[in-house]
């Protein structure tokens, strides 16, 4: 027998195939799509460079491994081999176990070559220990599938982040950062949890060129995240370089910040004032906030910084006019998706567009309540994990009054409790009112 799995028997000490398959193959012809073919052409590849184990090529393997994991057809039909069964499988338990023979001959193969010290099996490793996986990952993966296999472990993931940090792998550094700053899987005995994400941060921005990484440590050095390393300079140049090689849109919205300085942190802004010895003319710049809040908003179809313009134009910031056509386009642009780009619809871009409706635009827009409230119970309701306060406020003061829907007391409080509970006001005050 000439197969994969007795070459793998030598090379990874696994069981043989043929004593973990029961199925057999059939001779019988099977019309195959494109995906099957390349999987086959791949196994055979796999078949003839085994003797040399070319670590790129094994890592080929394992992706398409997983992938055939996530596909229920090959799942039903094919064996590791790529063999067809004897029979579709329709039992969830043969489906569960023919797939987990797959998944657990990837992930002995993907275990040796970290082993190896291949620096990408090592991340690898910890993005599914984390059921967290890069963007450019082939497929996406059901971990429900994986957990049979391997399961979340955020200490084991912040194990391989570090181990690959220290072969340079820039995303290991940048998560293992993540998992210091958050807290996610680090040992009980660090001291300064916050001061660790700050040193792989840095391996990650120096050694590794970055740009996630360029960005942490410009927001680390700008608002003092680790105390005592306060450095304006430093944060801002980080964030220009975090642009410079990873086009960041979060670094290019917090230079727009920075600059126009008067929504900033009270403790950031004192730092600015004392930087400058009380003169913050010296630092603050209308024009420059303009260009990033712009950039950002054009060139990288960021959703809050073209919240950010429609506010400007209709509240006449940052010396722009008010122009409530121009503030009603950049907030209907933030609520858009784009097709290129992971963007998220801007909820307080809707809440600015439910106010246009509410007070209409003359010549542009009629004033509708309907409308307004279909923006601003939109707005409420595109996030579950996060309630805005002012959302919120506003949602229950339309069912308490009746603005474009009905009267509903039960659905107001509600969502003025939702307002208040973060501290919201007037939402306490409507609710005592009730």
């Amino acid at each position: 027998m000439n197969s994969l799995e007795e070459r793998y028997n030598r090379h990874i000490k696994m069981e043989p195939l043929e004593n973990m398959m029961d199925n057999l193959t059939v001779d019988e012809p099977l019309e195959e799509d494109e995906f099957v073919i390349q999987y086959r052409q791949l196994y055979n590849e796999v078949i003839k460079e085994l003797p040399t184990f070319d670590p790129d090529l094994q890592l080929k393997w394992f992706k398409q491994l997983i992938i055939k994991s996530q596909d229920l057809k090959f799942i039903k039909n094919y064996n590791i081999n790529c063999e067809r069964l004897s029979r579709e499988l329709t039992d969830e338990r043969d489906i569960d176990s023919n797939r987990k023979v797959i998944l657990e001959y990837a992930f002995k193969l993907l275990s040796k070559l970290a082993n190896m010290k291949f620096p990408e099996a090592i991340h690898l490793l910890g993005c599914f220990y984390s059921h967290s996986l890069p963007e450019n990952f082939p497929v996406k993966v059901d971990f429900n599938t994986i957990n049979q296999v391997i399961r979340k472990d955020d200490s084991m993931a912040l194990r391989y982040y570090i181990e690959g940090a220290k072969l340079g792998h820039p995303d290991c550094a940048f998560r293992s950062g993540i998992s210091f700053e958050f807290r996610k899987g680090i040992p009980n005995d660090v001291i300064d949890h916050l001061a660790e994400a700050f040193a792989y941060y840095k391996i990650g921005a120096i050694n590794c060129n970055n740009s996630d990484c360029m960005f942490k440590l410009g927001i680390f050095y700008t608002y003092e995240v680790v105390k005592g390393k306060w450095n304006l300079k430093l944060g801002i140049n980080w964030l220009l370089m975090s642009i410079k090689f990873g086009n960041s849109s979060q670094a290019c919205y917090e230079l727009g910040k920075l600059y126009e300085f008067d929504y900033l942190i009270p403790s950031l802004k004192d730092k600015i004032i004392a930087e400058f010895d009380g003169d913050i003319s010296k630092f603050k710049d209308n024009e420059k906030a303009l260009t990033y809040y712009h950039k950002c908003a054009t060139l990288y179809d960021y959703s809050l910084a073209q919240w950010k313009l429609g506010h400007c134009y209709e509240m006449g910031e940052l010396g722009l006019p008010v122009n409530a056509s121009k503030s009603l386009a950049w907030y209907i642009k933030s609520v858009t998706p784009s097709t290129d780009r992971k963007k998220q619809p801007n909820v307080i871009g809707m809440l600015g567009i439910s106010g246009w409706y509410l007070t209409g635009i003359p010549n542009v827009l009629q004033p509708n309540d309907t409308e307004s409230f279909k923006w601003i119970h939109r707005s409420c309701h595109a996030n579950n994990k996060t309630k805005f306060p002012r959302n919120e406020l506003i949602l229950g003061y339309y069912y308490l009054n009746g603005i474009g829907c009905e009267t509903d007391l039960n659905l107001a409080k509600i969502h003025l409790t939702n307002s208040a509970n973060s501290g919201n006001n007037k939402a306490i005050e409507l609710l005592h009112s009730m």
